[in-house]
Parts: C-alpha cells; sequence; structure tokens
C-alpha cells in the first residue's frame, strides 16, 4: 500500500482592507493582515508535512508567497478563477515531489538520493468551472454568487515497487447559491465515475453534513454525528476489556464495574458458502473521511477516532459573523482507505486567528 498525507485548508483571501497594524498595536484579535497571517499558514503546512494540500481563496499574491515561504519542498498546480490564468481566487494544490519513505530510516542512508525517495509528480492536470459550461473560464453557475472552480491533478507515485496514480480534487463550492452547490457535486461524481483510479475530494464545501450537496457526494451514507468523546472513549474501553477477555480466557473487569467474558467464536461450513455471503455494494458516492477512519473500536491498531476540532469553520470571533460548522471535507474514493484523521487548530493562546478556517488532514492509503 501507498500512504500519503492529506491536507485541505481555506487560508481565507487577502481582503486588502485589514489595515497594518502599527507597532505599538499588540492586539491579535479578530481578522489579521495577510502580511501577519501568512507565516502561520505557511508554518502549519511546514509542521504537519502533508505530502499534497489544497488551499481555498489565496489570490495570485498569496500563492507566490507561500511558494516562497514553503521554498523547495512544494511546487504547485493551480490558475484564478476569474481568467483561468492569476485574476481571482485560486483553488491551488502543493505537493511535495520527494516524499521521504523508510527505506531511508536506515542508519547511513544518503538522504539526497533519489532511488530511496517515493518521487509524487503531476502527470496531468486540469481546472474545471463550476457551472454550466465547466471548460469556460470564469463562468458562473446556476445560482451562484460568484465564480467557482475545482483543480484536479492526476499524480504518479514511483516507490521502490513500481508505480501508481491517485487524482486529488480540491475546489471551494459557492457559499450562497444552494443550486449550485449541488451541482457542483454532480460534476464531481462524474469526474467519480469516469476513472478508475483512486481518487481524493478536498476542500471547502460551504456545506453542512445534513446538506442535500455533501448528502448526494456521500450517497446519503452518514448521519450527522453528534457522538461526544466522553462516549467513545467508553465505548473503547469497553472494546479493550473485552478483547482483554478473549486474549486471556478471563473475565476482565470494565468501567463502570462491569464484567467482560470471554467469547470463543466458531464459523460453520455453511457460513462461509458464497451463497451465503452478503455481496459487497461498491458505493457510487464518496467516503467521507472522518467516519471512514480505521479505528481501535474496529479492531485497527493507531487512532481511538478523529483528532481534533469537530468543527471546521470558526469565523475570526466578531460578533455577528456565521457560526462554527462542518464544511471543509477529505472525501475518499472506493479504493482509498484512511488510517488518520485530524482537524487541526488555527488560533492558540497567542490569540492570532492565522484563518477563519481550520486545516484539515488526514493520512490515506492506496
Amino acid at each position: 500500500m501507498t500512504t500519503l498525507k492529506i491536507m485541505t485548508f481555506n487560508v481565507r483571501f487577502d481582503l486588502n482592507q485589514v489595515p497594518e497594524r502599527q507597532s505599538a498595536d499588540t492586539s491579535l484579535d479578530g481578522e489579521q493582515p495577510w502580511s501577519t497571517r501568512k507565516w502561520k499558514i505557511a508554518d502549519t503546512i511546514l509542521l504537519y508535512e502533508p505530502e499534497i494540500v489544497g488551499l481555498q481563496e489565496p489570490r495570485h499574491h498569496q500563492v507566490l508567497d507561500l511558494a516562497e515561504l514553503l521554498s523547495a519542498d512544494y511546487v504547485w498546480v493551480g490558475c484564478g478563477r476569474s481568467d483561468g490564468k492569476e485574476d481571482g481566487e485560486y483553488s491551488p494544490i502543493f505537493y511535495k515531489r520527494y516524499v521521504m519513505t523508510t527505506s531511508i530510516i536506515a542508519e547511513g542512508a544518503a538522504l539526497n538520493n533519489e532511488n530511496n525517495r517515493q518521487i509524487l509528480s503531476e502527470a496531468n492536470s486540469k481546472t474545471i468551472w463550476l457551472s454550466e459550461t465547466p471548460d469556460q473560464p470564469g463562468s458562473v453557475g446556476w445560482d451562484a454568487d460568484q465564480t467557482r472552480i475545482a483543480t484536479v491533478v492526476t499524480f504518479d507515485v514511483k516507490t521502490d515497487n513500481g508505480q501508481k496514480q491517485i487524482r486529488v480534487i480540491n475546489t471551494h463550492f459557492d457559499n450562497k447559491g444552494e443550486k449550485a452547490r449541488k451541482e457542483s457535486a454532480g460534476l464531481l461524481l462524474k469526474e467519480l465515475s469516469a476513472t478508475q483510479l483512486p481518487m481524493v475530494v478536498i476542500g471547502d464545501l460551504n456545506s453542512e453534513e445534513d446538506s442535500a450537496p455533501y448528502l448526494e457526494l456521500t450517497s446519503h451514507q452518514y448521519t450527522k454525528s453528534n457522538e461526544s468523546t466522553g462516549i467513545r472513549i467508553e465505548k473503547l474501553n469497553r472494546y479493550s476489556a473485552v478483547e482483554e477477555a478473549k486474549r486471556t480466557g478471563m473475565p476482565t473487569r470494565t468501567p463502570g464495574h462491569g464484567i467482560a467474558l470471554p467469547t470463543h467464536i466458531q464459523f460453520r461450513p455453511h457460513k462461509l458458502d458464497p451463497k451465503n455471503l452478503q455481496p459487497i455494494v461498491q458505493q457510487h458516492g464518496f467516503k467521507d473521511a472522518r467516519y471512514e477512519l480505521q479505528t481501535r473500536l474496529e479492531g485497527f491498531p493507531g487512532f481511538s477516532g478523529p483528532y481534533g476540532h469537530q468543527n471546521t469553520f470558526t469565523s475570526f470571533g466578531a460578533p455577528g459573523e456565521d457560526p462554527p460548522s462542518v464544511i471543509d471535507y477529505i472525501l475518499l474514493g472506493n479504493e482509498v482507505k484512511v488510517t488518520k484523521f485530524a482537524v487541526l487548530e488555527n488560533r492558540y493562546d497567542d490569540k492570532l486567528y492565522i484563518s477563519d478556517h481550520r486545516p484539515v488532514m488526514a493520512t490515506v492509503s492506496f
């Protein structure tokens, strides 16, 4: 299996109307100018080191700023949505050309030897305008308030074991047009049905989990989750006690003074008869990485559950702004698995909001 870390991050466009702070003003409350925020956005990417990161909302100069701050570690693909060149907001995809693999961890391995690296390269790319005319630069679709795009990149992933391909789509749906969001979801589903490649969709869909676009994209597989961390941990503790009882053959005490008894499962021949096996249903939509995460609760080593926050949009904390919500996603095609998922932080105790969205990150394999 090939593993990649993928991030989506709405970095907020450079409003230009946010004034530069005077040196005597050390307050970092509210929305800060791009010249302040860009450093921490770049730091976030450099800290977590995603191999692929899709950004939403940056304008041309913001893309160039981040390309400079991320230096030679990353290259990028994308264009301005207004003209297909440099005008308007981008939905760019940054990616690492060279990805260190376990083969170079051995003592004395040469870090600059390309043979010891997984090489990520762009096989082909295109921009889709989310409209009735997806090939027309600058086109506005349906009832959308603004031009919206999706950046589509097919990557070649070269490893010691050969080469694979994966297609990544980074997008930003309209924030006002309900029909536009639903039709945009349909365009992404067409992209899924048109290829056999593993696929990942990342971006700000401006759609919550109970909305029509999300439900269509995910084939109504999920219901909005209200499970608290406390409930999940209680389930994990019960599960752990049952597994311990199975392993040792001895009763094990569970939280709440319960007892888990050893369980012995026998498979009878008729249960293995192909005629009695349920067929695997191939989903026609995408899978949400948050809910497809392989956790200890399902018997996988690794995460106990999704890490970090629930909400992905926070605003800048000013009165009257939209409330926090889940509108940023990492969606997976059928052949892609997820082993780590996190909604990361966009504000620490220095009170600086680096964006009004939190970065979302997943480790996927295919």
